[in-house]
Parts: C-alpha cells; sequence; structure tokens
C-alpha cells in the first residue's frame, strides 16, 4: 500500500524533482515494496498456521488440521491473499524496469489484501455485513497509506525530505480522518456502549490503540506544522528525519496493539 501511494501520490506529486531523481526514488521504492510483499507472504503462512493450529484436536496432526480448513470459505480469502501478495511483489519488481506498468500490477494485488482482513475477522460477522466489509477496507486502505508511505519517506526519500514531505502531508491528512471515521465507526460496532470500552479486555486494549494513535496523530502534526517550514535546511532536514522516524515507529506500536486487539473477543 505505502509503495503504491508512495510512487504515485508523493514521488507523482513532489515538486522540484528532475525526470532522473524521480526514477530513482521510484526504483528503490519498488526493492522496498519487494521485500515488503515477502513479508506479507511469510505473514499469511504463519495465519494459516495459526487458523490450523486452532482448528486441530489435541495430539492431532497439523496436517489434518490444514486439510479442513483448506476446505473452508476462510481459505478461499487466503488464497485471494496469498495470490495478492505474489501480484503484489511481481508488480513492484515490475516497476523497477516499468515503472507505470509494474505499479499497476502492484496495486492489482493489493485488492484481495486489503479485503483479507474484513472477510476473516470482525467485519464479517457484523450485522449489515457488507457496510462493516466495506469500512474496514477503507480503515486498512488508510493505515497502509499513512504508515507505509511515511515508512518509504523515512527509508529512501531523506535527501529530498523538502520536497517529498510536502506531497506526502495531503495524503497523510486523508488518511487520519479515513482512519478516525471508520475506526470510530467500527468500535461502536463491536462494543455498543460507553461502559463497554472500560469494563471489556477488548474496549481497554481499544483505547490503548487510540492513545496511541493519538500520539502518532499530534506528532504528524507537528511536523506538518513546525517543520515542515523549516525544511531545506541542514538542521530543518534533520529535525524532520528524527521526528518523522520517531512517528513511524510508534505507528508500528499501533499495528501491534490491533494485531492484540484482532484476536479478542469484542
Amino acid at each position: 500500500m505505502g509503495g503504491v501511494a508512495f510512487r504515485w501520490g508523493v514521488v507523482g506529486r513532489a515538486a522540484a524533482l528532475d525526470l532522473q531523481t524521480r526514477a530513482r526514488i521510484a526504483r528503490a521504492a519498488s526493492r522496498v515494496t519487494v521485500v515488503a510483499a515477502g513479508g506479507v507472504l511469510v505473514g499469511l503462512l504463519g495465519v494459516a498456521y495459526r487458523q490450523a493450529a486452532e482448528l486441530r484436536f489435541p495430539g492431532d496432526p497439523i496436517a489434518d488440521a490444514f486439510s479442513i480448513l483448506l476446505g473452508t470459505s476462510w481459505a478461499t480469502s487466503w488464497w485471494w491473499a496469498i495470490a495478492g501478495g505474489v501480484l503484489l511483489a511481481v508488480g513492484a519488481a515490475v516497476a523497477a524496469r516499468a515503472d507505470r506498468a509494474g505499479w499497476a500490477l502492484a496495486a492489482l494485488g493489493l485488492l484481495p489484501l486489503v479485503v483479507f482482513p474484513g472477510l476473516t475477522g470482525h467485519a464479517n460477522g457484523a450485522e449489515a455485513r457488507f457496510v462493516a466489509l466495506g469500512l474496514d477496507a477503507v480503515h486498512v486502505v488508510a493505515a497502509g497509506t499513512w504508515i507505509g508511505t511515511l515508512g518509504l519517506v523515512v527509508l529512501i526519500g531523506r535527501p529530498w525530505l523538502d520536497r517529498l514531505v510536502p506531497a506526502f502531508s495531503p495524503i497523510a491528512i486523508g488518511s487520519v480522518v479515513a482512519l478516525v471515521v471508520t475506526g470510530a465507526a467500527a468500535g461502536w460496532r463491536e462494543i455498543g456502549s460507553i461502559s463497554g470500552y472500560l469494563e471489556t479486555g477488548y474496549g481497554r486494549t481499544l483505547l490503548l490503540k487510540v492513545a496511541i494513535f493519538g500520539v502518532v496523530a499530534l506528532l504528524g502534526a507537528v511536523n506538518w506544522r513546525r517543520l515542515t517550514p523549516r525544511l531545506g535546511s541542514p538542521d530543518g532536514d534533520r529535525a524532520m528525519g528524527r521526528s518523522a522516524g520517531l512517528e513511524f515507529l510508534l505507528g508500528q506500536a499501533v499495528l501491534l496493539v490491533t494485531a492484540i486487539l484482532v484476536r479478542l473477543s469484542p
């Protein structure tokens, strides 16, 4: 998600970048995206193992549980996600040579990956199922666009922060707004009462996620308002690099709490 948004939304709109520099940054982004796609595929294999381990009876071979699992609708979503991860990796690799075509393939590969969390999570059991799945997909897209693109800015964009950050800021703001709206709707759907946020493990974990997210969003706002005007100077670029790196790391903490949250019963 971050690689596609970074290439089309940031590099494509960054001012004062010549074509050679754009191509150089895009190639670096494609390499990072290939590695990320490999991580996605490893994660999907881990998810399948965990699901099979939960399905099997104590003492039964894990292979038997896999056989049962592969005949379920869960496995259909999983196979589509695997195909999406492969297409994402292939598209990112192609992007190093055929920029536009490669990123289009990568974007196509993201589609099943975006809906996989909803189809295998709480949203799939909601009363207004398709609305819940849609909100969940938007939430995943917004999170990946914000944190993923920020990661690429931090990893490969430091020499050009004064041109990349102004192009990234509108993307980050739009992503944060989408995250707040979809996250609030999903949280209320799962909990349904003010007391539920304080009296249940799911609610307290969700509040922890919201608190860390708030810190990340506040840090991003500080970067935008106070540090962006200083970009272009050595001190300003260093300050933005440190602050953006911290914002990215705190974003990983939000994802970690989210991983715990999806394993809890609302």
